[in-house]
Parts: structure tokens; sequence; C-alpha cells
């Protein structure tokens, strides 16, 4: 989980544990309302990159197939050229 629901999950004790003490359930309502838009924002997030993990699947069956099919043999791994990791260092 993202940093700053975590630390909010563990706000939670103190925050229960002070509208109880002051009689103030509206601090309650503000702290979930917060857990919500800040789990929401990183479940967004989540959905997008399962989202690009599913995309590239299906290129890759497509393209192994597509290969298969013209009797391409394709590598299950590609690996950097030497020129490249050089130029990145």
């Amino acid at each position: 989980m993202s940093a700053r629901c975590t630390w909010l999950l563990g706000e939670w004790p103190e925050v229960l544990a002070d509208a109880a003490k002051g009689r103030e359930p509206h601090e309650i309502v503000g702290y979930l309302g917060n857990l919500a838009q800040v789990f929401q924002s990183y479940y967004t997030r989540l959905e997008r990159v399962s989202a690009r993990l599913s995309w590239e699947r299906a290129i890759r069956d497509v393209y192994a197939a597509g290969l298969d099919i013209l009797g391409i043999s394709a590598p299950e791994r590609m690996e950097r050229f030497a020129v490249e990791a050089e130029e990145e260092a």
C-alpha cells in the first residue's frame, strides 16, 4: 500500500480515542473520508498496472502465435545489447 495509506491506518487508534474523548464523531467521518480518498487513488493506480499487464500478456500471446504460424522461433526473453547497457551507465 502507499505510504500515505499505511500512515493513515496507523493513525486510526488515536483518531478514535480523540473523537471519543472529545465527543466529536465528525472526526471519525473526516478520517474515514480521507482514508477512502487515499485508498481510491492507490486502487486506481493498481487497476492501471493490472490492465497494462493484461495488455502486455495479450500482445505477447498474439506475437507468439503469429511468429509460430510463420515458422519463426522467438526467444522467451530478449537480452539487451552491451552497447545499450554501456550508454545507460
